[in-house]
């Protein structure tokens, strides 16, 4: 019995040989080009996640720089609007026009303007000195009827450009309203 497994063992002895072999080289196939291989791997999926990471940061900051942008285009609108609301010394016969406008509207006739007296204060903007002037004018007109002096008032203050009414005087006279009324206001130079 002990020749018959011998014969046996002889007779896979190749076999057995060929497969011990066949494992022994894919084991050292699987450490010699595996290794590496999943060491390369491991290493790359590491850099996508920084990458990740950076472009995540990337985009957080392309978002944040379109709100800026969006908020720098808002505050020169407002910019716009805010240096409307101060016309600059050449723009002040326009502001003549815009109380005439007004006071049109409103069912009131303007009769007179008069510049009553400046005051200088200093503003500075983001480029330069500017110089902030107070003015005041003095307004005589005429109203149809109540309704119209409130009216007038009204759009006054409401008006785009900084105005406020200091002083109301009005008087009956025959079938008029006479109003005089003191305006304050600013310019830029």
């Amino acid at each position: 019995m002990v020749e018959n497994n011998k014969s046996q063992f002889e007779e896979y002895k190749y076999t057995v040989a060929v497969i011990g072999g066949a494992v022994l080289i894919t084991i050292v196939l699987a450490f010699a080009v595996g290794k590496p291989l999943f060491d390369s791997t491991q290493k790359t999926a590491a850099d996508l996640e920084e990458k990740k990471i950076v472009l995540q940061k990337l985009q957080e900051k392309l978002s944040n720089l379109k709100n800026l942008q969006s908020r720098e285009e808002e505050l020169k609108a407002e910019n716009e609007k805010v240096l409307a609301a101060l016309p600059e010394d050449k723009d002040v016969a326009r502001l003549f026009v815009q109380f005439e406008k007004i006071a049109k509207e409103s069912g009131v006739t303007v009769e007179s303007v008069s510049e009553a007296n400046v005051a200088e204060s200093n503003g500075e903007n983001s480029n330069t000195d500017t110089q902030i002037t107070a003015v005041t004018y003095n307004i005589n007109a005429k109203a149809k009827d109540y309704a119209s002096l409130k009216n007038a008032l009204v759009r006054f203050e409401d008006a785009l450009r900084l105005l406020s009414i200091s002083e109301i005087d009005a008087s009956l006279t025959s079938n008029d309203l006479s109003i005089s009324f003191t305006i304050n206001t600013y310019k830029r130079s």
